[in-house]
């Protein structure tokens, strides 16, 4: 789902990683920030659509919802109504343009987003810090979503974890 002015869809479910890649290179954002209103379309599309019980939401942006029809605490609330999606958040809020405003506001709302539905909120300091983002996110999803299965070298390692 990208989202600017209004949130649509750049690619439908796939676990294909060429259409994903080239789905977030496209980068059509442009005009207003539909933050609020993504978040409500996304949880509804994986309610839908979705095939895993467990579902999660990336969120990417670069600043505070300044388009939505939809408010804050209402997004929240149609993703709490559909029991999920978690949502994580990374706010790219640093760089030229941001007053301490807006920066706060956008920081405030990401933290509510990902806190009110079980998630995690990142905040890094300059695109270097994306790559670690990214990595930190991905391990706390795959502990959380993904059962353990003990390898052989963890079993001899940990006899305990065999039975």
């Amino acid at each position: 789902m990208n989202f600017a002015k209004d949130a649509f869809i750049d690619q439908g479910f796939t676990t294909d990683p060429v259409l994903l890649r080239n789905a977030l290179s496209q980068g059509k954002c442009y005009g207003g920030t539909a933050l609020y209103d993504a978040i409500a379309a996304s949880a509804d599309k994986l309610s839908k659509d979705g095939k895993n019980s467990k579902k999660i939401i990336l969120v990417v942006t670069d600043g505070a919802d300044n388009s939505s029809t939809l408010r804050l605490e209402q997004a929240i609330r149609r993703v709490q109504q559909l029991s999920g999606p978690v949502i994580y958040s990374v706010g790219l809020l640093f760089g030229e343009g941001f007053n301490f405003g807006e920066t706060h506001f956008a920081r405030r709302a990401l933290e509510m987003l990902s806190a009110q539905t079980g998630g995690l909120s990142y905040f890094p300091k300059s695109i270097d810090q994306i790559d670690t983002i990214a990595a930190e996110v991905a391990g706390d999803i795959r502990s959380q979503y993904i059962p353990h299965v003990p390898t052989a070298r963890n079993r001899l390692l940990n006899p305990a974890s065999a039975r």
